[in-house]
């Protein structure tokens, strides 16, 4: 089995330095605070969902990437935490022949720091990042590419394939791949949120995590 990982809201707990930056945008821009949901909702989300603050959908945009800047570069002095289960998972997994891969919108800079600081080099066989977007020809989740560029790294079937995310955007890209998808509940979405998008398998714990991935 190939296990497809999502980074942010998955195996990061990235809520805490995201509000973070948003409270720096906001308060720069002399805009008071958006609404919780809202702000995650805003993150890694292919559609914009309105802030309140009466702007246009332009100047929305703005300040959303605007926040991306700040979430990422705040990352890179104050690291994302790697949730506890992460390791033992892997460990687990790989005892039963599982391998491990990464389809993440994360820039390759930012993704290597954050698995350097936890000391996981090497722990994911095969990474596909934002930069292969950006940089690349290949199109962001929703879209299915970062998966198929994993699959091929890996010379893994899709039908022996695992997507593991927080977002619609790993429910959506994993469906398209062909790839069955898990989705967890401690990210930037609800469970309501996400059982909208018929994920496989939904995830509200890391135990029922450890159970969808058997």
């Amino acid at each position: 089995m190939l296990i497809i990982w999502d980074v942010d809201g998955t195996i990061a707990d990235s809520w805490p330095v995201y509000r973070q930056a948003c409270a720096r945008v906001t308060q720069r821009r002399g805009l008071p605070p958006a609404d919780e949901k809202v702000l995650k909702l805003n993150f890694g989300h292919h559609e914009l969902f309105d802030y309140g603050w009466g702007l246009s959908r332009e100047a929305q945009l703005e300040i959303r990437y605007e926040t991306v800047d700040e979430y990422y570069s705040l990352a890179k002095r104050n690291q994302l935490a790697l949730f506890d289960w992460v390791r033992p998972l892997l460990d687990d997994t790989r005892r039963c022949n599982a391998k491990h891969a990464i389809a993440t919108n994360r820039p390759l800079e930012a993704l290597e720091l954050f698995l350097r600081h936890h000391g996981m080099d090497g722990a994911f066989s095969f990474i596909a990042h934002g930069d292969l977007v950006t940089k690349g020809s290949l199109r962001h989740k929703p879209k299915p590419d970062l998966i198929h560029h994993a699959l091929k790294e890996a010379d893994a079937l899709a039908q022996d394939a695992v997507m593991v995310g927080d977002s619609e955007s790993d429910i959506l890209a994993a469906r398209a791949a062909g790839v069955k998808s898990v989705a967890v509940c401690w990210g930037m979405r609800d469970e309501d949120y996400l059982a909208a998008f018929r994920p496989d398998h939904l995830a509200r714990t890391p135990r029922e995590l450890v159970i969808a991935l058997k």
